[in-house]
């Protein structure tokens, strides 16, 4: 939230905000600009260091103006400008008194009336020192050595302009420690949130409040995104509704007096279902939420926390880091009675022990013909492990063993019941 604001041109932000985003010593641009300019004017612009700072300060000024984030590159001629307005104004205060003591005093009362305001932002910058890891990064950081170390190398990581093999998507905040830790591509990162390269920012949440995977699968192909990043996705549904410029009322619902509540366009969202019920089918809120099968779990966090979703009974127990694969998956085809229910169940293991199954559900066409898109195979892949499929429909119970290359290329794999 706090990235997407400093996109925000400083100008729309309401002043308090604006003010504790940078400092209270905000209110005293005007002030200092206005003597900047008076006394580079009355020299006739003949101080060059003057004439620079006046320069620099109003170049960044204009900055932030377009976006608060680079109110950070303005907060140094600011400084600047402000330290020298400081030494001014103690000089022309004590010029006219006597004793030194009373000058010491009133010189103390100015640097104090000067350091005050900064106090915050101290103790921010304390917080930042070596030692204070960001809660985020911890819960992160094994994940995306897991990523350095397990998935396929690629070229250009560090590159931008040129094409590495695939890209990880993940929240836009997370892409420079995908890139620097994980050492893999990353789709977006906070410097795509610039008003003028923000259209992959944008994208990302776009695709992850798609709900439909035909739309989704395309997209991502075209993209070249083999791997999907999670933490935390279910609560940045009010980010990724503000970038896409959608209402948040079609994803959460005000309860006077207790948390928004859900709808169900948010229970359908592609990063909320891979986030809370590994891509398997469930049911939620009352509506049978079908099965993602272009996506295989490959890695979660050990650390996990209590989720509740509406519509099911008690809580379910979720990582707070999950990566998923984009696979095309193997097509298993058959035939059963017209019309019939066919169910799928994969029994998947994953990398910290936990036990869940895949489950996926069709009906069979006019003719009884059935096909699934299976995202697993039963071979062992990287750290976690799947059954065989089982199939289940009228007359028909079968275990279908599938192997990676079938996985990975969409191969057809004929099935007859028994």
């Amino acid at each position: 939230w706090q990235l997407i604001m400093e996109n925000t041109p400083a100008w729309k932000l309401p002043p308090g905000q604006l003010v504790s985003y940078f400092s209270p010593l905000l209110y005293a641009v005007p002030l200092v600009a206005f003597l900047l300019a008076r006394f580079a004017i009355r020299d006739r612009f003949h101080d060059v260091r003057l004439n620079a700072l006046l320069a620099l300060f109003l170049f960044t000024a204009v900055l932030g103006t377009q976006g608060a984030r680079f109110l950070n590159y303005f907060a140094v001629p600011f400084c600047l400008a402000l330290m020298w307005a400081l030494r001014r104004g103690l000089t022309a205060l004590t010029r006219g008194i006597k004793t030194r003591t009373m000058r010491l005093s009133a010189t103390a009362a100015g640097a104090l009336l000067f350091v005050l305001p900064l106090g915050p932002l101290l103790r921010d910058s304390f917080n930042s020192l070596p030692g204070n890891l960001n809660a985020t990064l911890a819960h992160l950081y094994p994940t995306l050595e897991w990523m350095r170390d397990k998935t396929p190398r690629t070229s250009y990581y560090l590159e931008p302009e040129l094409k590495p093999e695939y890209g990880v998507l993940a929240d836009f905040d997370f892409g420079h420690w995908i890139t620097t830790i994980g050492q893999r591509p990353n789709f977006c990162n906070p410097f795509g949130i610039g008003p003028w390269h923000g259209k992959a920012v944008r994208e990302s949440a776009r695709f992850f409040l798609m709900e439909d995977e035909a739309e989704l699968l395309p997209a991502l192909d075209k993209n070249e995104i083999r791997y999907v990043l999670l933490y935390d996705n279910e609560n940045a549904i009010p980010d990724y509704a503000l970038l896409t410029g959608r209402p948040l009322s079609e994803y959460l619902v005000d309860n006077p007096g207790g948390r928004p509540v859900p709808t169900q366009r948010y229970l359908r969202t592609f990063g909320v279902r891979l986030a809370l019920t590994d891509g398997s089918e469930h049911t939620a809120g009352g509506e049978n939420i079908p099965a993602l099968d272009g996506f295989r779990l490959v890695h979660e966090s050990p650390e996990s926390r209590p989720r509740r979703v509406p519509g099911q009974e008690g809580m379910i127990q979720t990582s707070y880091v999950k990566v998923f694969e984009r696979v095309k998956g193997a097509i298993l085809e058959g035939k059963t009675e017209p019309g019939a229910q066919v169910q799928l169940k994969i029994a998947v293991v994953t990398n910290t022990g936990r036990h869940f199954d895949y489950r996926s559900r069709h009906l069979a066409g006019p003719d009884g013909t059935f096909r699934f898109s299976v995202p697993y195979s039963s071979e062992m892949v990287g750290d976690v492990s799947a059954s065989a499929a089982l199939l289940e429909a009228p007359h028909c119970q079968i275990e279908v063993a599938l192997t990676e290359a079938e996985v990975t290329s969409g191969a057809l794999h004929p099935v007859r019941c028994r």
